[in-house]
């Protein structure tokens, strides 16, 4: 029989009051926490702060001894735990696939349990593998063994969403990887967490991770939520020497002003350019081979556009070349203040604008690199 669909969407989760004790030991003490519906909350905080615990008692993997968790004005303890789990998507460091089984088997292991008919299955895992960047016609039937650790965290998050489910619970799901591995994956959930719509909650230990990453961020010390804000809210106005130190934040921001686009961009190298006659799906193989997000496109010394990773993925079927589908950023001086390239991107929903010197790329100035120096 198939799990009944508890809700589509999320419109508000609530934790009231939430301890968690074991023994003598507080776990999570008295948590108050508020998450809306579409959020990305991340629960930070050293080892044995309560994150994770605080994470588990969402779904009923733990249950709380005090308070309440509601969702969407339902209390859990009125949901029966098996549905609550297989409503929501849960993501985890060490990814469990199931060595046995393809990709595809991976991923639609839970439609496949819950009966879906084949060619749907097919369709959604295909669907999922696109999402998560994994052309389904190359990855489908590998199995776990031939993937890269990244590979394998791509297809967890994938088998995670099988369900469509409007929850997603990811406890360190980076926190197994080597530094190049978990930036990629970074910025690739960065960029498809827009995609998801979906109400997530993300534990880590990283405050880099963390203000890449989150709406709003829950700072646990001691088994206590002690400020839960924007990371300029942590940053400007920081509710007592832990958070502080946490963030850092006597060195945040403090410069800007004087900062030029020339001191925050990314500059540009010779692999960042690619000749407009490329063909997308060849260039699309060299910026994955060398982890480049944006490709620049020129026509001989004519800068003609640029190209993100993701586009050349989507298109990469298509008999065009870099050029034909390159498309002009906006652009700066190294000169330009650094504060004003800021807010031009953000007023005009733009994430990196090309920087060019006497008509030559010599930048790429990407809001989530720049913030990411500052902060």
């Amino acid at each position: 029989m198939a799990t009944e669909r508890l809700f589509d969407r999320i419109s508000a989760i609530e934790l009231a009051g939430v301890t968690k004790r074991y023994g003598d030991d507080v776990a999570v003490d008295c948590l108050d926490l508020r998450i809306e519906g579409g959020e990305l909350v991340i629960l930070i905080g050293a080892s044995g702060s309560g994150k994770t615990t605080t994470l588990r008692m969402i779904n009923r993997l733990i249950e709380p001894d005090e308070g309440r968790v509601t969702i969407n004005g339902t209390d859990t303890r009125e949901i029966d735990p098996v549905a609550l789990r297989r409503n929501t998507g849960y993501v985890i460091q060490q990814i469990g696939l199931f060595p046995h089984m393809s990709v595809g088997e991976n991923v639609g292991l839970v439609p496949t349990i819950e009966g879906w008919e084949r060619g749907r299955i097919r369709a959604q895992v295909e669907r999922l593998l696109d999402l998560v960047d994994l052309p389904p016609e190359t990855y489908y039937a590998r199995f776990p063994r031939e993937l890269s650790g990244g590979q394998q965290q791509r297809v967890g998050l994938a088998r995670a969403l099988a369900m469509d489910p409007p929850l997603l619970l990811m406890d360190e799901p980076f926190g197994a990887l080597d530094p190049i591995l978990r930036k990629q994956l970074q910025d690739e959930f960065s960029r498809i967490k827009a995609d998801l719509g979906r109400t997530i909650v993300f534990v880590t230990h990283d405050i880099d991770e963390a203000f890449k990453l989150g709406d709003r961020i829950a700072i646990m010390h001691d088994a206590r939520l002690v400020q839960v804000g924007t990371p300029e809210d942590l940053i400007f106005n920081p509710a007592s020497d832990v958070v502080a130190h946490m963030v850092d934040a006597d060195r945040k921001f403090r410069h800007i002003d004087t900062l030029s686009v020339r001191d925050l961009m990314t500059p540009v190298l010779r692999r960042h350019l690619f000749p407009a006659a490329t063909g997308v799906h060849s260039g699309l193989e060299t910026m994955m081979a060398s982890d480049i997000g944006v490709a620049i496109v020129t026509d001989g010394e004519e800068v003609v556009g640029a190209v993100r990773r993701r586009e050349a993925y989507t298109r990469r079927h298509e008999e065009l070349t870099m050029g034909e589908i390159a498309a002009m950023p906006l652009t700066f001086s190294p000169h330009d203040a650094g504060s004003a390239a800021l807010a031009e991107l953000k007023h005009s929903g733009h994430s990196f604008g090309l920087v060019v010197d006497d008509k030559k790329p010599v930048g790429l100035f990407l809001s989530d690199e720049v913030l990411m120096r500052l902060i």
